[in-house]
């Protein structure tokens, strides 16, 4: 259950929140459970938090700040993430059904086993990141040069397959069953 002293900053407005935020270095905030469908909260600072299974959907996250956070499980579908960053976070089995992701930057990201379908991903970083088993189902503005930089494409669905056969030959590597 979200701790509601943390939830009353954050719904106050996203500058009081990232202020509280700076200023709380050492504190980590509990919102597990919450639900923040349809919120506009651009610009919010959730690095380092833990979002499992929370509820983003619909939500407006321009610019957000996901960086080193968990979001195992957790629903963003159709949310609009434009210029969000994900940096070292674990998005395992996240939910991104529709969501706007240009210019989303997922480096060193898990984001196995993750739904991106229907996503739009021009500019998308997917530096280093794990893409096993990931879903791309109607995905639009990915490109061959982005996901070059991946660390593991093995097993993905639905990848487009002009987008498959350049991965292929340059680097089938990640193609392959990662190491054991």
């Amino acid at each position: 259950m979200a701790n509601p002293c943390h939830l009353d900053i954050i719904r106050s407005s996203v500058q009081d929140w990232n202020r509280w935020r700076a200023g709380n270095t050492g504190l980590t905030p509990d919102l597990s459970g919450a639900d923040f469908s349809y919120e506009d909260l651009s610009g919010v600072d959730f690095s380092d938090m833990d979002l499992s299974y929370d509820n983003l959907s619909s939500a407006t996250l321009v610019g957000a700040n996901f960086d080193r956070t968990v979001l195992d499980h957790t629903d963003l579908s159709d949310a609009y993430l434009r210029n969000a960053t994900f940096r070292q976070a674990n998005l395992n089995c996240v939910n991104l059904y529709g969501a706007v992701l240009a210019g989303a930057d997922f480096t060193d990201c898990d984001l196995s086993e993750g739904s991106l379908k229907e996503t739009e991903l021009q500019d998308a970083v997917f530096h280093n990141t794990d893409l096993r088993s990931t879903t791309f189902t109607g995905a639009e503005g990915l490109t061959a040069r982005q996901l070059l930089k991946a660390r593991s494409l093995h097993r993905v669905i639905d990848l487009e397959t002009r987008i498959l056969n350049q991965i292929a030959g340059n680097r089938s590597r990640l193609l392959s069953p990662p190491d054991a």
